[in-house]
């Protein structure tokens, strides 16, 4: 049954919502370009704020900080990773490439610190009509690459302006404030002041002096202006999204930032001797390397982009995320994670307390390969899927196998690369109808919602210490529901807010 939402509006005032939507969004930056990158369009989004659960929401921030240490635990546990993802690995070529890159790289970093911006990603559970009282689980932990964090901070403005330019329709809940794209930014912010402070730490112990060595024209001036390189996708659509963030490093930071694909490394980037980067033709030392691109196979057509990578990785730059920071984010990792002893075993700094809040975001996830789970999750995978989806060590939208369509897609691989997936529970998404407003069309239907809450992180990989851990907003992401997929940079989901919900009433 369908809750007494969306508000059923007259053609006319429709048509004020939509023009409202479209001039808001282009002249505040909520777009994105074209398929064919010639202009600016505004982004996907929902014409209302979609009622969430309150507690659920509330929890999934409150918690943010505790998946941030857990996958801190993971990323710095090498062997117990690298062993994990030995067998995907002999199934999945870009699995074991970035192990590859990762050992390649490793004999030759200099730099101790390592950073990552990153996202869980929930969607509400249960039967029950009210939302209220509903858990979030989780459906996936992404360690690189996490997008639209910048675009969801102005869809929350929006809907907040919207509520109060319509008198038709005034919300029926709060619209929590969005500070994703301040937030994301500080962590950049944060790694690059870290840098710095390195820096400066290594020159005094080099100089044996109390006095700083900056002191020095020439050490001032490189330590001044240290900037942030983001490595994009080309013709990258989601444009906006990036650059909102550099520009937001430049107005409350003062810190500049530029922006190559791997494949143009080579031509902008000098590494020194002393295995600094500089961007070329700026001469300026490169203090982060963030990526918004490098998560899938077809960021790396050819050996020039792997290369890129490697060099990146080997460098004295603080990596956004490090190639081993990204395995952290595979789904075998997230899967063995659910298991309690593993968890309390890799991050024994968590709290029982702690560790029962995040047991309570689980769903039953299984391995493909011949252990006693893995058979448990074959038999599940071929003789009972319609609970499950099937997935692959990948990031972005596309990827995930569903339902019925799962075991005539294991039928058409061997069966010793099924090790490359696991097989996720599928999660009961509350009955709810939004419209969706893409490309100056609506559509209309129920809807499915997935909340993301950012973190940012920074840590001493020498000495294993936690020196940035940070809550950082969150993203909506709202999918018709007959789309298995919900990416909205891969053209299956749009860009959504919250109203804060206790129970509502359903059409009876």
């Amino acid at each position: 049954m369908l809750m007494h939402f969306p508000p059923q509006l007259p053609d006319r005032m429709e048509r004020f919502y939509v023009q409202y939507i479209e001039d808001w969004a282009l002249c505040n930056g909520l777009c994105m370009r074209d398929i064919d990158n010639s202009h600016a369009v505004h982004a996907p989004v929902t014409m209302f704020p979609t009622p969430f659960s309150k507690s659920g929401f509330e929890e999934a921030l409150r918690i943010q900080c505790a998946f941030n240490e857990l996958y801190f635990h993971a990323a710095t546990h090498e062997e117990w990773l690298l062993g994990h993802l030995e067998e995907a690995a002999k199934h999945d070529d870009f699995t074991a490439k970035l192990i590859q890159i990762h050992k390649a790289a490793k004999a030759g970093q200099t730099q101790r610190l390592t950073g990552g911006l990153w996202r869980s990603d929930y969607i509400v559970n249960g039967s029950r009509t009210s939302l209220e009282g509903r858990q979030v689980k989780q459906v996936e932990f992404n360690t690189v690459s996490v997008s639209f964090g910048a675009l969801a901070s102005k869809v929350a403005d929006m809907h907040e302006f919207l509520s109060h330019a319509s008198r038709s329709w005034t919300g029926h809940g709060e619209v929590p404030r969005n500070t994703a794209l301040k937030d994301l930014a500080r962590g950049l912010a944060n790694m690059h002041a870290g840098y710095k402070v390195a820096e400066i730490q290594h020159r005094q112990a080099t100089h044996q002096t109390s006095t700083s060595a900056i002191e020095d024209e020439d050490d001032a001036s490189i330590m001044d202006d240290p900037v942030v390189l983001f490595i994009v996708q080309p013709d990258e659509t989601n444009v906006m999204d990036q650059r909102l963030i550099e520009f937001e490093l430049v107005k409350e930071h003062d810190i500049v930032s530029y922006r190559i694909s791997l494949a143009e490394v080579p031509d902008f980037v000098v590494r020194t001797n002393d295995n600094r980067l500089l961007h070329n033709p700026s001469g300026r030392e490169i203090a982060v390397v963030y990526y918004r691109a490098g998560y899938a196979p077809s960021d790396y057509p050819t050996d020039v982009e792997w290369n890129a990578r490697e060099m990146l990785e080997s460098s004295h730059a603080v990596n956004c995320p490090s190639t081993l920071t990204q395995l952290a984010g595979a789904k075998k990792i997230q899967q063995v994670l659910t298991d309690r002893s593993v968890l309390t075993k890799i991050a024994p700094s968590l709290s029982s307390d702690t560790v029962d809040r995040l047991m309570k975001t689980f769903v039953k996830i299984y391995p493909m390969d011949d252990s006693p789970e893995g058979e448990q999750g074959r038999y599940y995978a071929l003789r009972e899927p319609d609970h499950f989806v099937l997935k692959p060590q990948r990031e972005g939208g596309g990827n995930n196998i569903y339902g019925e369509d799962i075991p005539e897609f294991l039928q058409s691989i061997p069966t010793e690369s099924w090790a490359a997936y696991i097989l996720m529970e599928l999660i009961e998404p509350p009955k709810i109808t939004n419209r969706i407003l893409r490309a100056g069309k609506l559509q209309s239907g129920r809807v499915v919602n997935e909340l993301g809450v950012f973190g940012t992180v920074m840590w001493d990989r020498d000495h294993n210490e936690l020196l940035m851990n940070e809550q950082a907003g969150w993203l909506l992401r709202t999918k018709l529901q007959d789309s298995h997929e919900g990416g909205v940079a891969a053209g299956f989901g749009c860009l959504d807010s919250i109203q804060l919900m206790g129970p509502l009433k359903d059409d009876n």
